[in-house]
């Protein structure tokens, strides 16, 4: 935001074209997603055009606020993408891409789920130890997230309620936000 706020001196709608620049990003990342996936250029055209159109949190894309989850998807589906390629590089790669996805929310850690889901499918059963060894770099990501999560968590005042530990609250506003992801999913048409 500071960056932006230099460029565009305040204006807001600099910050909307910041948005929907970063939203045409997300779009073009699940066009190439969907066409690794076997589709045509057609129809992951129409895909990605849809998803364009109709993002599935619009106020992501209206909202100068909503950022956070247009980069997260652009973090977490760059590494879905990058972990697919046959790079030798490809999980340290991801996992950076997943480290930046979940600094900007933790809806990122979708991405690692998919990446996971997509390696245990396209692997054969007898080189699933090997593949594992993919999601080292992916491990030492998650846990510096972690780390960092966990002190920027610890090095504020958090709300607690009367005779609760720091511990507690902490695992109350966790089970809070796992709580909301899953009602999302639930209910996608109604966010809570």
């Amino acid at each position: 935001y500071a960056a932006d706020f230099r460029v565009w001196h305040g204006w807001a709608g600099g910050f909307h074209i910041k948005n929907v620049l970063v939203h045409l990003a997300c779009t073009l990342l699940v066009s190439a997603l969907c066409r690794r996936a076997g589709a045509s250029r057609s129809v992951a055209a129409i895909l990605a055009g849809t998803f364009a159109a109709f993002p599935r949190l619009t106020e992501s894309v209206a909202w100068i606020s909503g950022r956070t989850d247009v980069a997260a998807a652009v973090f977490g589906l760059s590494a879905v993408l990058v972990f697919q390629s046959t790079d030798r590089r490809r999980s340290v790669t991801a996992a950076i891409l997943v480290f930046f996805g979940l600094l900007c929310k933790e809806v990122a850690l979708a991405a690692v789920v998919a990446i996971a889901i997509g390696a245990w499918q396209t692997t054969a059963a007898d080189d699933r130890r090997r593949r594992l060894g993919a999601f080292i770099p992916m491990s030492v990501a998650l846990a510096a997230y972690g780390m960092l999560r966990w002190a920027g968590l610890h090095g504020r005042a958090i709300e607690s309620p009367p005779g609760s530990t720091t511990v507690t609250s902490t695992l109350l506003v966790a089970g809070e936000a796992v709580a909301r992801y899953a009602t999302m999913l639930v209910d996608p048409l109604r966010p809570p």
